[in-house]
């Protein structure tokens, strides 16, 4: 029984067969896992703006869509503006009837005062 299974491994017809089923083995599963890679990779700037609730997660995660169109260039752009803390602007929240600026003042024209006086 041992020596057909030698025989059988050892006939030139048996090492093309195993070398043909690597070959599509390969050539299925290589690119397949190049492309998860690569959108693992490319996705990763979203996912931390996500994980950190960065305010402009979404425009973040345009930009790595866009940088799918263009060759990846704009992905180095996204990841560091991921991590990037955004500067705060401080933004009253005062209603319009609550406000007691008087917009009439503003816009009267300031006189220039005289130097030589």
């Amino acid at each position: 029984m041992s020596s057909d299974l030698l025989i059988v491994a050892l006939s030139a017809g048996f090492e093309d067969t195993v070398a043909n089923v690597i070959a599509w083995i390969v050539a299925i599963a290589v690119p397949i896992a190049g492309i998860i890679a690569f959108w693992s990779v490319h996705i990763l700037p979203e996912k931390k703006a996500h994980q950190r609730h960065h305010p402009q997660a979404e425009a973040i995660k345009v930009m790595c869509l866009m940088s799918l169109l263009f060759g990846g260039l704009l992905w180095p752009f996204a990841f560091i503006w991921a991590f990037m803390k955004p500067p705060r602007l401080q933004v009253e929240n005062a209603s319009p009837a609550d406000q007691s600026f008087d917009h009439a003042a503003v816009a009267q024209p300031v006189e220039p005062a005289d130097a030589g006086d």
